[in-house]
């Protein structure tokens, strides 16, 4: 009754423009090209979608802190390097030196997934662990930190490569990225990490440590809450949902 009452047009708009401006957008485009809305493209822009899903996991629960992170793409770009390096048999491109084509052939398929997926995320956890620590620790902005470790990466992933293009990964690994019928596997993959991370962050104490965290840090810290743990807490979920993507992405 009082939305209806005191329903103002240009409050309206301006809490909701955006999603209108979405709706009609996809209402213009479905007008042009009629199959965007058939059940093949539907489950391909699912698929596409899913693996993203990762990493805007792991921004948001920086976002909640009233930070940032711009070393997402890097850190991507790290996991599915390191995946594709591991899960291809016949790559001749190495980091700094070490080959990891050797894993795949001494563990087998098996192995050679859990230790991509493992390192993948070991990895990333420790990039953004760093950028944690330095926000945490000296009050870093996470906007300078991220930045900072994202041109890290990015120069330790070219120079330690010389470059190198690692090639594609192999037929056998590409199946844990297929379908069960129509549904992608890596959409089912997406909603475990939703639910879990909704677990973690609304029924756990950690959880309700963050919320009080990012609405005021001062408060939190008076209140007995560790600034410093929650929010390295936090920059390391985000690199285990970085890993987890970017393994999926490869």
């Amino acid at each position: 009754e009082n939305y209806c009452y005191q329903f103002n047009l240009k409050k309206f708009l301006m809490k909701n423009g955006l999603y209108i401006i979405i709706v009609m957008f996809m209402i213009v485009c479905i007008f042009i090209k009629p199959s965007l809305i058939s059940s093949a493209s539907i489950w391909l822009i699912l698929k596409n979608f899913s693996t993203k899903v990762f990493f805007a996991l792991g921004v948001a629960g920086l976002i909640l802190l009233a930070g940032t992170d711009l070393s997402v793409g890097r850190m991507v770009t790290l996991s599915t390097m390191i995946t594709c390096m591991i899960l291809n048999p016949n790559t001749d491109v190495k980091f700094f030196g070490i080959s990891f084509n050797g894993i795949y052939a001494s563990l087998g398929f098996g192995g050679a997934l859990v230790v991509a997926l493992v390192l993948s995320a070991v990895m990333c956890v420790l990039f953004s662990a760093l950028a944690g620590f330095f926000s945490s620790k000296f009050k870093i902005h996470p906007f300078i930190s991220t930045l900072g470790t994202s041109l890290i990466i990015w120069g330790l992933i070219g120079f330690g490569t010389n470059n190198l293009k690692t090639g594609t990964i192999s037929d056998e690994a590409l199946s844990i990225a297929g379908n069960i019928g129509p549904v992608p596997l890596t959409l089912i993959y997406a909603i475990i990490a939703i639910v879990v991370v909704w677990f973690i962050w609304n029924k756990t104490v950690f959880g309700k440590n963050m919320y009080a965290v990012g609405g005021n840090p001062e408060a939190a810290s008076v209140s007995g809450i560790s600034v410093f743990k929650v929010t390295m807490g936090v920059f390391i979920m985000a690199g285990v949902l970085y890993g987890l993507g970017g393994f999926f992405q490869a």
